[in-house]
């Protein structure tokens, strides 16, 4: 059984680590490297509540960090959830696992939502799915450096 964390300052190498890693970036919506500076002031405005619908969870396994679950409450009545696996447990089932027991303990009774990058991220998929989430609509890539479209599950 997994637990869930609030994120807090403390957690700030780890997440630009993880973040920072190249198949992590390579399946975000941006796929340029963070930076320290900009990242640490993207964090504390998260932490202060300036983005009042966004929230930010370490997920850990007998006190050991796995990954980080990000929802946004959008005002579409949606959550929209995205998540980060560590990179040394990725291919272990441990996206899956993290996100549907969060999913089942935090988000009960809420529509949910999800973009993902179209093609190559097979795993992401599988998730939403598990999540009982269906490709509804496709986006434009807004980052130069890739070119694939964004479908939003719902």
């Amino acid at each position: 059984m997994l637990h869930f964390r609030p994120v807090t300052l403390k957690d700030a190498e780890l997440l630009l680590k993880w973040r920072n890693d190249p198949e992590t970036r390579r399946q975000s919506r941006n796929t340029g490297q963070a930076e320290f500076d900009g990242h640490i002031n993207w964090l504390k405005k998260t932490l202060s509540g300036a983005v009042p619908a966004r929230k930010l969870y370490i997920a850990e396994e007998a006190g050991i960090p796995i990954g980080t679950v990000r929802t946004d409450e959008d005002t579409d009545d949606c959550t929209e959830v995205s998540y980060t696996v560590s990179p040394s447990l990725r291919g272990k089932g441990c996206g899956k696992r993290m996100l549907v027991q969060f999913a089942q303990e935090q988000l009960k009774g809420k529509k949910l939502k999800a973009e993902i990058k179209k093609g190559g991220n097979e795993a992401s998929e599988s998730i939403a799915k598990a999540l009982g989430l269906k490709p509804a609509e496709e986006r434009p890539s807004d980052d130069p450096n890739d070119p694939r479209p964004l479908v939003m599950w719902r």
